[in-house]
């Protein structure tokens, strides 16, 4: 499965990364010790996690597609969670521009006019 996702994958340094740790374990080295090399030389929590997930079931003799589908739904449950943080976040971001840029510039357009008619002593 890895052979084939290296090859019809798309290009990238995960793509690179398994095609390393499918020459490592070509020279002899266990697929595990291979997979644990490409998590810790990737530095990502997710594709640690998904690579801990795969050590573990190889170990177990679990099959691959249950727990791949049960880190699919991790993902997407992490991924709506940062899309909510995000959408949190957003109108805290909006209120300094607005508060600088847009409010005086309404109130110019408001008090404008008014001002324009107590200078000219009108009521």
């Amino acid at each position: 499965a890895l052979q084939q996702a290296t090859s019809s994958g798309p290009g990238g340094p995960l793509r690179e990364g398994v095609a390393g740790a499918l020459a490592q374990m070509r020279a002899g080295v266990t697929r595990s010790t291979a997979l644990r090399a490409l998590a810790d030389h990737c530095g990502s929590p997710l594709v640690h996690d998904w690579i801990a997930a795969l050590v573990q079931a190889d170990a177990l003799g679990i099959g691959l597609a249950p727990v791949l589908r049960a880190q699919v739904a991790q993902c997407r449950h992490a991924r709506q969670q940062r899309a909510e943080q995000l959408a949190l976040q957003a109108p805290v971001r909006m209120l300094l521009p607005l508060v600088g840029c847009i409010f005086p510039c309404t109130f110019i357009v408001l008090a404008f006019p008014i001002a324009v008619q107590l200078l000219r002593g009108g009521a």
